[in-house]
């Protein structure tokens, strides 16, 4: 009798439990793993905003910092355009003594509505977004002369006299990534020294 009581299987009621116990565990794990998704999903949107900006900076400084080649020592002017919201600059690239406007001797960078609100880089007459959604308030400019003093200029728009004073520019950038819902901005700004200020002109 005893050893017909202990083989007996489970109970309708144990089963129940069971089942219930299995149901609220996987559907722990499904919410577990819904909330590690979502942030992964945050943390690549957060850093692909903050690689994408330190870029597009990176390669704005660069294009500052080259600006103003002149070889041939033919007056050629490192800032055509200097503007809080845009800055145009030239070098002489080949060595010609002069600049071709339609090559990439002449770089513009600005903000630009007809890309989706983006930081475009003109190399001449082609160009590219460098830079993810960008408020056309996200992006500017400062310039600063040889003593470290900060140059302004009417609207925000500097005369030919005073961007020819200019040896220190710092650019300020904020970008947002998006990837469906999730949306991430980063603000980063760097500093460039113009060719002339390393080359003593």
């Amino acid at each position: 009798m005893r050893r017909l009581a202990c083989q007996r299987g489970f109970t309708a009621v144990e089963l129940l439990i069971a089942s219930l116990v299995g149901t609220l565990v996987l559907a722990a794990g499904v919410a577990l793993l819904r909330v590690h998704v979502g942030v992964a999903r945050t943390l690549q949107v957060r850093l692909a905003a903050l690689g994408g900006t330190a870029w597009a900076l990176t390669v704005a400084s660069r294009d500052v910092a080259t600006a103003g080649g002149d070889p041939r020592r033919a007056g050629i002017a490192a800032l055509t355009t200097a503007a809080a919201d845009r800055i145009v600059l030239a070098a002489d690239r080949d060595g010609n003594g002069a600049v071709d406007p339609a090559s990439a001797e002449r770089v513009t960078l600005a903000w630009s509505s007809t890309s989706g609100g983006r930081l475009v880089r003109w190399l001449g007459n082609q160009s590219i977004a460098i830079a993810a959604t960008v408020r056309s308030s996200g992006v500017g400019w400062r310039y600063y002369d040889a003593d470290g003093s900060e140059i302004t200029g009417t609207g925000g728009v500097l005369a030919p006299a005073d961007a020819a004073r200019v040896r220190l520019v710092r650019t300020g950038l904020e970008a947002t990534e998006r990837s469906g819902t999730i949306a991430a901005t980063t603000t980063l700004r760097s500093a460039a020294a113009l060719r002339t200020r390393l080359e003593g002109r």
